[in-house]
């Protein structure tokens, strides 16, 4: 049922998203994939509150630490990244996109906090299988939307990386929910990372 909610709203957001509701995130390109997983994340918050009954004091007991724990993990990640070869260096954030990624995170995160609720259930393998199969459903997505030129076709020539980066974000997922069951920690880190990749990457449309 996860995984339907996640095609369901993925596929819904797509002629919502061609209005590119993210158009003040001054990037090229990543503007658009931030509507789009915007959007279907909206909808999949939705669709939680009207399916389940959810207990958020239950949620924001100990949120503020997992919030900080995820981005401990990503920052140490960042710097082994960026450290690594020359090129990887590049991805580091300039102020302008460093504001970017900042903007990008805010909206970004009600889709992979929704992602995790739905689809990261039950005990680690399960779960990772549940997992791996929506970053899989969310690239053949992307595909389909390329192809009906709702999104832009450059999101064909990212798909190698956001396949590389995927894997290696569902291997600390799996990691921390393994020792945690957190899935704010998860969706933190998830967050910052798809942000920064969307920061990094796209071309910016202004300087300080």
């Amino acid at each position: 049922m996860g995984l339907l909610i996640l095609g369901g709203a993925l596929v819904a957001a797509m002629p919502l998203s061609a209005a590119n509701p993210a158009f003040f995130v001054p990037v090229v390109v990543g503007d658009v994939q931030i509507s789009w997983f915007m959007v279907a994340g909206l909808i999949m918050l939705g669709a939680i509150a009207l399916s389940q009954s959810l207990d958020w004091n239950r949620i924001r007991v100990g949120a503020g630490v997992a919030m900080l724990a995820g981005a401990a993990g990503f920052a140490v990640v960042y710097v082994c990244q960026v450290a690594m070869s020359a090129m990887l260096h590049h991805l580091s954030l300039s102020p302008e996109r460093l504001m970017v990624m900042a903007m990008a995170t805010v909206l970004l995160f009600p889709f992979w906090i929704s992602f995790e609720w739905l689809v990261r259930r039950g005990g680690l393998t399960i779960s990772t299988v549940q997992a791996s199969l929506g970053r899989i459903l969310i690239l053949v997505l992307m595909a389909v939307g390329v192809s009906l030129n709702v999104l832009p076709f450059v999101l064909m020539l990212l798909m190698p990386i956001l396949t590389i980066a995927f894997v290696m974000i569902e291997i600390f997922s799996a990691s921390a929910y393994s020792a945690s069951r957190n899935l704010i920690v998860i969706a933190v880190f998830e967050t910052l990372w798809f942000a920064w990749m969307i920061a990094a990457a796209s071309p910016i449309t202004f300087m300080f």
